[in-house]
């Protein structure tokens, strides 16, 4: 099951780790940095292996136009869930983050829940046509962070960050294959 804080309070709590020249992060949440090493493939070396595994960071660099100055160890609740956490630059040079939750088994439900929590939280949720079987987005207009949740069969990916949803859902067909 996916960590369970409501939306508002990660992105809360990730802002309060910005300097003051900082742009505030894409993230809408995430485990606190761990400081994983990127392997050759530029996938984090923390955590357990077993499960999904993050993007790369050429990936994310290709797909949403973010560099990657760091990963984190992902979060993982067993071999079904696993939060991956970046941070870098965007196409305009200024800090970011970017966070991306997969879910393998019990996707459904976990989408359903994702998308009651957002509502109960005052986002309005939009349905997205013509990637999964089932998306939706909605923003935080806030801290300008784009949330893209994809169910595909028993999969579920969802991705915050500071760009498009196009780029998210760039990043999103390419985890989901």
């Amino acid at each position: 099951m996916r960590p369970g804080l409501p939306l508002a309070v990660l992105t809360v709590a990730l802002l309060a780790g910005c300097g003051a020249t900082a742009s505030p992060p894409a993230s809408g949440g995430g485990p606190a940095p761990a400081g994983g090493a990127p392997t050759s493939t530029g996938r984090s070396t923390g955590g357990n292996a077993a499960g999904p595994q993050c993007p790369a960071d050429a990936d994310i660099t290709k797909t949403l136009g973010v560099t990657v100055t760091t990963d984190h160890d992902p979060a993982r609740s067993g071999t079904t869930s696993a939060v991956c956490s970046y941070d870098g630059k965007g196409a305009d040079g200024k800090l970011t983050s970017v966070q991306v939750h997969m879910q393998i088994g019990g996707a459904n439900a976990e989408f359903e829940a994702l998308k009651k929590s957002a509502g109960a939280q005052g986002y309005t949720t939009s349905a997205r046509s013509g990637i999964g079987d089932a998306a939706f987005t909605f923003a935080n207009a806030s801290y300008g962070i784009n949330y893209l949740a994809v169910l595909k069969g028993d999969m579920m990916v969802d991705i915050a960050a500071q760009v498009s949803f196009e780029q998210e859902a760039a990043l999103a067909n390419l985890v989901l294959g």
